[in-house]
């Protein structure tokens, strides 16, 4: 329910069916995208190397950390493939985690559990990470309360997935090169077969 429930959303019919098919990239199938039935054990995509995703991304399973004091266990819900993801892969990024590393910027998560010294969420909440580079592509994990950022979960799946870089980007494209002011007009165009 992570990564591929939103591979068909958020992946242009265009990509999907003409360009990704001829670099031989498949996307997971179902089957590889529930959780592992072993509790201490997730799934994730790893890459260990830089280069083209289809070459380097692996699907493991990796090992969930205990929860410490400060840290707060989240069950990713959604996390969608993004441009910056696809950069950090290759290496052709500002920000480039230490590898091996798992993949996703942004994402979505449901807190399972906290350690006795978390105060911000408590489970049940949805939290999103507060940085690039957590490496959401997994089924569940063991953050620092520091990487995330509580979120309302009355919003849809697909919005939160993406808050932490879409509204930032317009936000700073507005900001920089806008002067709005208090009543003024903003236009958003979307037309279908543009791209995402």
């Amino acid at each position: 329910m992570w990564v591929c429930a939103l591979w068909e959303a958020r992946t242009p019919a265009l990509l999907r069916r003409r360009l990704l098919p001829a670099s031989g990239f498949r996307p997971p199938a179902a089957a590889s995208c529930s959780a592992s039935a072993e509790s201490s054990r997730v799934r994730a995509l790893v890459y260990g190397h830089h280069g083209h995703p289809a070459k380097v991304v692996e699907l493991k399973n990796l090992e969930l950390a205990a929860v410490g004091g400060s840290d707060v266990h989240v069950k990713m819900l959604a996390a969608p493939i993004n441009p910056s993801d696809i950069n950090m892969i290759q290496g052709n990024y500002g920000l480039l985690p230490q590898l091996p590393a798992v993949g996703g910027n942004e994402g979505v998560g449901q807190v399972v559990a906290v350690g006795s010294n978390v105060t911000g969420v408590k489970p049940g909440d949805w939290v999103i990470p507060a940085t690039a580079g957590l490496g959401t592509w997994r089924t569940e994990a063991v953050f620092s309360e520091e990487a995330l950022i509580g979120v309302p979960s009355d919003i849809p799946l697909q919005s939160a997935a993406t808050l932490g870089v879409n509204p930032c980007t317009a936000y700073r494209m507005l900001k920089d090169f806008e002067q709005l002011q208090p009543g003024g007009n903003l236009r958003s165009e979307w037309r279908p077969g543009s791209p995402d």
